[in-house]
């Protein structure tokens, strides 16, 4: 320790006091403690380019030189065009674990077959949680163009499990445990 405090401390003066005082009544030190962001449209572009390289964001909020997470998710909030952006990496993200995941296939042995079916399984999951709609498990369907992608209605499955009349079905009956596909529209 240096005389007088840590290295790189700075021993309390008049001076010191007023300006902390007026970069916090200046709005510099949010409500949450620390400073106030301040949107940087080349560092947001930067951080598009890492996650499209396939780093993620996590890993580029612990670089010195980045903003922190936190400050990241706020710029999001704000700014709708930056919110975009970041789902488009996540996109690519997927997009690139995809590739990666045909790489890993291509590579496998029989001494490898269960370590790479776990590393595939991981790799399947976070494509899908980052693009659930382009490699998730579910997907949506247009109720205008039908299940089958065809236009005119919805199809519906109607199972019974009880003997009682249906009126969608114009009074027939089915058997506890039957279905039925009905075409509407």
């Amino acid at each position: 320790m240096a005389e007088g405090g840590p290295v790189g401390s700075v021993r309390y003066s008049l001076a010191v006091g007023r300006q902390v005082c007026g970069r916090v009544a200046s709005g510099w030190w949010s409500a949450l403690g620390g400073r106030r962001s301040i949107y940087c449209e080349a560092t947001a572009q930067e951080v598009f380019v890492r996650m499209c390289e396939g780093e993620s964001l996590t890993a580029i909020c612990e670089d010195p030189q980045m903003p922190a997470m936190t400050t990241v998710w706020k710029w999001r909030r704000d700014n709708s065009e930056f919110d975009g952006a970041i789902r488009l990496a996540r996109e690519c993200q997927a997009q690139r674990l995809c590739d990666r995941g045909m790489e890993i296939a291509d590579a496998v042995t029989p001494e490898t077959a269960y370590a790479t079916r776990v590393r595939l399984s991981q790799l399947r999951w976070t494509a899908a949680s980052l693009a659930p709609r382009r490699f998730g498990r579910l997907k949506s369907v247009d109720p205008e163009a039908g299940a089958d992608g065809e236009g005119g209605g919805l199809t519906v499955i109607v199972r019974r499990f009880t003997d009682a009349p249906d009126p969608d079905l114009d009074g027939a009956v089915l058997a506890p445990g039957e279905q039925r596909l009905l075409r509407r529209g």
